[in-house]
Order: C-alpha cells, then sequence, then structure tokens
C-alpha cells in the first residue's frame, strides 16, 4: 500500500480555556502540505488564538497538535517548524531592510555570505530587490508587508502563520497584497494559515475555509464548495450575503426538501438528516435571485414568489434590489446593471430562482 506523510498541522480535540471563558472548544483540524487554509471569523471567535495554539505561543488545556506527525506539546515557539507574521508586523524601525530580513539567520549563526545570498533572492521573490539599504520608514504600508513576509520567510519554516497582516492597509492596497500574498505563497510552496475575519479575502486567496464561531469550527472546505454548500445558518451570512427564509420540512425526495414557508412551498438541496415538520432555514445567495417585472414569468426556474421593489441601490458593478413579499418577508437580489433590468421602486415583480441555488442550512 502507498504511504501517506501526515499534514503539515494537525489539530486534534484542542481546548484552551483563559480561567472560565472557553477559547477553543475541542477542535481538530488538519492542514494539508502547501495549503493555503484560511481561519475565517468575528472577533473574539477563537481563530487567532488556534494560530497562537499552533505556533506555540499558548499551550493548549486539553488535545495535541501535530506539525508533520511529531507531538510539539511543550515545544517553545523558536523551536517549532514554524514562523508567525502579526497583524502588528514588528520591524526594526532602527534597521534597514537588509538587515530586518536577516535578523533571523544571524542569530542562527548563518554563515555571512550565506545570509546575503538568501536575502537577495528574498527579496527577488518579494518583488524589492535593491531595497536592502533602506530603512523601513522609507516604505509604505504595502512595502513593509513585503519586507514582514520576507523577514518571516528566509527563514525557511514549514508552516507560515498569519494573524490579520493585511488589517491595518487601506481597500485598494489590501486588495493588491490579497493577490501578491497568494502568489508568494503558491512560488515557495510554504503552507500558509491565515486568520482574517474578512470573507472576500478569504474567498480570494483560500485553498480551503475553516469557518469558525465560538471556539468551534463551524465548517470547513474549498472556498467555493463552503460558500455554496453552506452548512449553518452563520456560515452562509458570514461567508458571504445570503437570503434565509424560515419554513418546515414539507416531505423530502432524495437531496430535494420540500419546505413550507410564508411564501409558499420552496424546493431546496439538502444534506441533512430532516423529517416532516421540522424547522429549519432555506439560504439563497443574493446573486441566485432573479427579479422580473409583472407580467413577465420565470423560465426554467423552480421557485418563484410574487413582492414589491422597496429600494434599490446602484453600487457601481452591482445592483441592489429589495423585495418586499406579498406575504410579509423580504429578499434581497444582486445583479450586473444590464441584468438588473429598468426596474423602479415600487413596481410590483416576481422574484425566482432554482432548486440548485438554495439550500437547507440549520440554526
Amino acid at each position: 500500500m502507498p504511504s501517506h506523510s501526515p499534514a503539515a498541522v494537525e489539530v486534534r480535540g484542542v481546548t484552551k480555556r483563559f480561567g472560565t471563558a472557553i477559547a477553543v472548544n475541542s477542535v481538530s483540524l488538519q492542514v494539508k502540505e502547501n495549503e493555503f487554509l484560511s481561519l475565517l471569523g468575528p472577533s473574539g471567535c477563537g481563530k487567532s488564538t488556534l494560530l497562537r495554539l499552533i505556533g506555540g505561543f499558548e499551550e493548549p488545556n486539553e488535545g495535541e497538535i501535530y506539525l508533520h506527525g511529531k507531538s510539539v506539546r511543550g515545544v517553545p515557539p523558536y523551536r517549532r517548524s514554524t514562523n508567525m507574521i502579526f497583524q502588528h508586523l514588528a520591524l526594526f524601525p532602527h534597521l534597514s531592510v537588509f538587515d530586518n530580513i536577516a535578523f533571523g539567520q544571524r542569530m542562527k549563526g548563518v554563515a555571512r555570505n550565506e545570509i546575503r545570498n538568501k536575502v537577495e533572492r528574498i527579496l527577488q521573490l518579494v518583488k524589492l530587490s535593491g531595497y536592502e539599504e533602506r530603512g523601513v520608514r522609507e516604505l509604505s504600508g504595502g512595502q513593509q508587508q513585503r519586507i514582514a513576509i520576507a523577514r518571516a520567510l528566509v527563514n525557511e519554516p514549514e508552516v507560515l502563520l498569519l494573524d490579520e497582516p493585511l488589517a491595518a492597509l487601506d481597500l485598494q492596497l489590501r486588495v493588491q497584497m490579497q493577490h501578491e500574498l497568494k502568489e508568494i505563497q503558491r512560488r515557495v510552496g510554504t503552507t500558509f494559515i491565515f486568520v482574517t475575519h474578512d470573507q472576500t479575502e478569504a474567498l480570494t486567496m483560500s485553498d480551503r475555509i475553516a469557518v469558525m464561531r465560538g471556539g468551534v469550527i463551524e465548517q470547513v472546505g474549498a472556498a467555493r464548495s463552503v460558500y455554496e454548500n453552506p452548512e449553518t445558518a452563520f456560515v452562509a451570512t458570514f461567508l458571504g450575503d445570503s437570503n434565509l427564509i424560515a419554513g418546515a420540512i414539507q416531505e423530502v425526495i432524495g437531496e430535494t426538501a420540500m419546505v413550507s414557508t410564508r411564501d409558499g412551498v420552496v424546493s431546496a438541496r439538502n444534506r441533512h438528516p430532516v423529517s416532516a415538520g421540522l424547522s429549519i432555514q432555506v439560504a439563497l445567495r443574493p446573486e441566485k435571485v432573479r427579479v422580473l417585472p409583472i407580467p413577465a414569468s420565470p423560465h426554467n426556474l423552480e421557485n418563484s414568489c410574487k413582492g414589491r421593489v422597496r429600494r434599490i441601490t446602484f453600487k457601481g458593478t452591482l445592483v441592489e434590489n429589495q423585495i418586499d413579499t406579498e406575504a410579509g418577508g423580504s429578499l434581497v437580489s444582486l445583479a450586473t446593471p444590464d441584468l438588473a433590468g429598468a426596474l423602479n421602486e415600487g413596481d410590483a415583480v416576481t422574484c425566482a430562482w432554482k432548486t440548485a441555488d438554495c439550500v437547507v442550512v440549520t440554526s
């Protein structure tokens, strides 16, 4: 039988308490070799604590953490095959770019020529060749971010831990750095574990996303899969926007659930063990909702309800329609201006969507 190499990081049943508060609650997670995994969740959900546990800055009260199959219980951060980049980059302001990057290598006693070669290679990787002698105060926020990444990568960690490193950047620079950071990860092949509360950031960069709430992981999977197949109402609303339609299971046919709602029966994809009468919610992404002026009728769309346009918001590349349904519910739709049509506030409309585009979620 072929041998399987261990995961780059494995967390088994880890719990971390601070006094009576449980920051991480019996979490298990595997991170693959050369993977970019994001820990996504709101403030206080435990994602940064989990990152610090992996890096050795905290010790678990229960459970074990393994790096490439070896337990690291009691192993200090400087002896682990990890490096960590914090939100506050903590560059040395009195040192040059070269000396900032070389600092860790000098502490390890690496030969001068080898340090020079490593720093030059890593500066080329982060597109800052020629900046060796500059002071870090002379650099822009994005350049300082790249120096922090270079300083970590020059030590050749097997796992790089990043705790919201882009949070302090303005929006345009942040978007640019998202793409650059992912490109750097692809080129070096290092395993990245990235903490963020920004859903767009997680979707843009991640191979997989672990969504956290209240110290536990609610769902983990490929970025697109988690977005299109949320398992809980929290995941559906935190990772992107969703219409949540309350209802009760009428019947289940294979992987399709017929759900009784205030606006009629809705057919939705279902992966949960549910039975007739159970109260659930259906998650429907706004971009999947078609809004048609009456008397136009939907074609090849299994679900529909009537309503009236309450508000239209132009958002540049998208138009948002907020619809009040006849039965007192509400729906939000998103579409490009050319697909949104010439609707006006107050217009009577039909909202329609496919069974494949909505999914039953738990609380």
